[in-house]
């Protein structure tokens, strides 16, 4: 279950992050911040 959630925050947070108008280098670089603090 855990999984699934995390999953459905990260694709928010990307599409949240895209409509910022990040690249997805960006995302990329961001996303991996988040997951080493979860």
């Amino acid at each position: 279950m855990n999984n699934i959630n995390n999953d459905y925050i990260t694709t928010v947070s990307k599409e949240s992050l895209l409509a910022l108008g990040l690249t997805d280098e960006e995302i990329e670089y961001i996303l991996i911040i988040f997951e080493l603090e979860l």
